[in-house]
């Protein structure tokens, strides 16, 4: 039976008023500008697309590609193409029906020459009236510390890499491509003679309101808050009224000018005060829909205090993903790992580890800055310096959260906190050879501060413990425990092996009853992996045996390229990775592998680079894949994973478009998504080849969508009958989720629910591609008549086994016939 084709774009709606459907989110860089989006706006329409979801569109680094170093917060980017381009797209969105959710950075800008407002800090140091602007520790006399030199100043004097230069707003320092502003007053010579005498021109540097300083002295003479250890930017105190209405009010005036209906607010945990600015975000911009970024921990929730949508779905995506892993392998799966790597630790081990590491390779400075605080409101001489900075160490290891919220100037510090942070002061102590009396005198502080010095000492230490979960979990551990790499997701925990049916509907629960409106996502631009790449690699967890017989002989077959690199655990990750997005070329994997290696930090790292392993690591990809004989093994296992995990990948999209909260669509994935992480997943998307197949797949029935599965047919298929199914009528996906428990044997493979009693979403989960696996599998269909809008096949309320209801479309989507 053929379905009704999905309309065409609707006409011109009123933006204020038009339902969420989706998101589909976009990266805007020099090769993808506001024209471009412009061009594409049919596309999203007849795709069932609500609002474009835009990466910053604020004025950012030359050649940004991601707009996340903004430079000047109150202009639109021209490199995007300028205020006219923006508005030009802006109306072609509109007309096409189709509303703006925003990026925006609230937490750091670019540090920056090209920034005129750090310009204007660094030439007139505290007495430039945007010295508040930034979270920089000023001290008594002190310069600001640039750490950018390749070698001390006397070196680089010599070798003529600083220098005076002549410019038609006056003379600035110059180092390679970057120029520093001077103090008024502070050059009184010629310029070329002050370059020949490195006498007289350091003296001019010393003149400065900052100092430029070796790179590798980060840690030591860092004095402003940085974007996690990311020198080039630095923070904002947008807690600040006038820095929020500075930074903020070019966006909020999109908003009152009705471009703009929502906000995605990046980094929200690096704020010093998280709910204050939400509170102002709120008040500013009423009717928005705002969601933050945010990674929430096992058994972690949003504070109900703040006043927003919800999240960008990380926790959705964590959820979804491990649905899909088979919970009777992790026994298997661990031991071959050990067996393989050497690595005999648990994932926490490894995160403890790896957090430790973070705190003093990469926060060392911030980390000094604590203890300073901490010791100036202690009796002096009472612990060393070492004994301090040890348990703050190990108390920010011990924390299981990104970071807690108390706000010391609003009583709003929640029971969980408490609980959270006393918790993590047990652990510190238990860990520590430090003085405990020091435990205690943190546990008061945090938990009870008398407010002035006290209280910023408690909001600086939640600014950090952040930066230290981010880079020591995501940024260095999800690269060295590659147990299963599908679970090594940004949200999500490789320490958990799988997520139960029951446990996914109770996440959806609580959405649909207090985040109801929150962002749903499987990829974005900061996945590790293309949410369909993670479910082929999610399958080996379907067939232990057949892959640990697999990987034995592929590691033993090449173990004498490794005679320099890479170790077990790198070619273990390499292996699954070709397991999951082969075919793939040669240059893709080498790139992956290297960023890999180098964010796992144990034999190269992005400042220290082993250059002999890499080239080992590197060569030794270029031989395997010029080996036939394993391209062709791999090529046949690899399709026969595609095989087992082709229902998978098209049950986590029914999920994504039917669960409570709005769905985001990542930019080309509604192809099959078999990218890696970025800059793999910002590759240039060929919307054309979409808009043709689009066109193709109107008229086509759920049998011919599904034989054209090698070209991703069927998830765009499905993405836009289900979307324009909540375009025409949006109160089917509002109200209560209703799980559907299967009966019978295979129950526990059927992820079955009701919207508002009128729509039931089934889904697949663990079938190993075969809907027949189900035919044991009895799911009861509430009492009426239920049309399937992807087969077109009408139900009686009743019992059906799973396997029929599926056994032309790999998922079901049931509408209840009116009454």
């Amino acid at each position: 039976m053929r379905p009704s084709s999905y309309p065409h774009s609707p006409g011109a709606l009123d933006l204020e008023a038009a339902t969420w459907t989706a998101t589909y989110r976009l990266q805007l860089s020099a090769r993808f500008r506001f024209g471009d989006v412009e061009a594409i706006a049919p596309y999203l329409a007849r795709l069932g697309i609500s609002h474009a979801y835009l990466s910053p569109i604020l004025s950012a680094m030359p050649g940004s590609n991601h707009g996340y170093d903004g430079v000047d917060p109150t202009r639109i980017s021209d490199e995007l193409g300028g205020e006219e381009a923006y508005w030009r797209m802006s109306d072609a969105l509109r007309r096409h029906g189709i509303g703006q959710i925003l990026d925006i950075v609230p937490n750091h800008l670019a540090a920056s020459s090209l920034n005129p407002w750090w310009s204007d800090v660094l030439q007139h140091g505290r007495d430039s009236r945007f010295a508040g602007y930034f979270d920089i520790r000023w001290q008594d006399g002190e310069p600001i510390h640039l750490p950018v030199l390749g070698s001390d100043v006397p070196t680089a004097l010599a070798r003529g890499e600083l220098r005076l230069e002549a410019t038609e707003h006056g003379p600035v320092l110059r180092y390679f491509e970057s120029a520093y502003p001077l103090a008024p007053g502070s050059v009184c010579e010629d310029i070329d003679g002050l370059n020949r005498d490195p006498t007289k021109l350091t003296a001019v540097l010393d003149r400065q309101h900052y100092r430029l300083v070796p790179w590798r002295e980060t840690e030591s003479r860092i004095d402003y808050r940085r974007f996690f250890n990311i020198n080039g930017l630095a923070g904002v105190r947008v807690e600040d009224p006038a820095v929020f209405d500075a930074t903020q009010g070019r966006t909020l005036k999109l908003v009152d000018d009705g471009l703009v209906q929502g906000l995605r607010v990046d980094h929200i945990d690096g704020l010093r005060q998280p709910h204050a600015y939400l509170r102002r975000l709120r008040e500013a911009a009423p009717g928005a829909r705002i969601v933050v970024e945010k990674i929430l921990e096992a058994g972690e929730t949003l504070p109900d205090a703040w006043l927003i949508d919800g999240t960008t779905g990380y926790e959705f995506l964590s959820a979804v993903n491990a649905l899909f892993v088979n919970p009777d392998a992790e026994a298997p799966f661990t031991d071959l790992y050990r067996e393989l790597t050497g690595e005999g630790r648990d994932y926490e081990q490894v995160l403890e580890e790896c957090k430790r590491h973070a705190v003093d390779a990469l926060f060392r400075g911030d980390l000094f800055h604590l203890a300073a605080m901490f010791e100036a409101l202690q009796p002096a001489g009472r612990w060393s310096r070492d004994e301090v900075e040890g348990a703050l160490r190990e108390l920010m290891v011990a924390l299981p959260v990104y970071r807690t919220y108390f706000d010391p100037h609003h009583d709003e510090s929640s029971k969980t906190d408490r609980e959270l942070m006393l918790k993590a002061l047990e652990l510190a102590r238990s860990r520590s050879h430090v003085e405990h009396s020091i435990f205690e005198a943190l546990g008061r502080l945090l938990l009870e501060p008398d407010g002035g010095e006290e209280a910023a000492f408690v909001l600086s230490f939640q600014q950090y413990t952040g930066p230290a979960m981010a880079k020591g979990g995501e940024d260095t551990a999800f690269y060295r425990y590659n147990r299963l790499v599908a679970l090594n997701e940004v949200g999500g925990n490789p320490g958990h092996w799988s997520t139960s049916v029951d446990a996914f509907h109770a996440l959806c629960a609580r959405n649909a009853e207090r985040w109801p409106q929150t962002m749903l996502t499987i990829s974005t631009h900061d996945t590790k992996r293309g949410a369909d790449l993670r479910m082929r690699v999610a399958a080996l967890s379907e067939m232990p045996d057949v892959w640990a017989a697999t990987v034995r002989s592929w590691m033993a077959r090449h173990e004498g390229l490794r005679e320099h690199g890479p170790d077990g655990n790198d070619a273990y990750l390499l292996y699954q990775t070709l397991a999951g997005a082969w075919p793939i070329e040669a240059e893709r994997v080498r790139e992956y592998m290297l960023k890999a290696a180098r964010e796992a930090k144990r034999h190269t790292t992005w400042t220290e680079r082993d250059e002999v392993y890499e080239a080992a690591l590197s060569k030794y990809v270029d031989q395997i894949l010029a080996d036939e004989g394993f391209a062709s093994e791999c090529a046949q296992f690899s399709r026969r994973l595609a095989a087992r995990s082709n229902h998978s990948w098209l049950a986590q999209t029914l999920l994504l478009l039917t669960a409570p909260g709005v769905p985001d669509l990542y930019q080309g994935s509604e192809l099959r998504d078999l990218s890696l992480v970025d800059p793999d997943n910002r590759r240039p998307v060929d919307f054309e080849l979409r808009r043709r197949l689009l066109e193709e797949a109107a008229a086509l029935t759920a049998s011919e969508v599904m034989a054209r599965m090698d070209e991703g047919l069927p998830k765009l298929w499905l993405i836009v009958m289900t979307l324009n199914l909540r375009r025409e009528r949006p109160g089917l996906f509002e109200g209560a989720y209703t799980p559907l428990h299967a009966e019978g044997p295979g129950s526990d493979h059927l992820v079955a629910f009701l919207r508002n009693e009128r729509l039931l979403a089934i889904a697949p989960r663990l079938t190993a591609g075969d809907a027949s696996s189900l035919v044991d599998a009895i799911l009861t269909l509430p009492t009426g008549r239920w049309r399937d809008l992807y087969s077109g096949a009408l139900w009686d309320g009743g019992q059906h086994t799973a396997a029929v209801l599926l056994r032309d479309f790999p998922v079901a989507l049931l509408i209840k016939d009116e009454d």
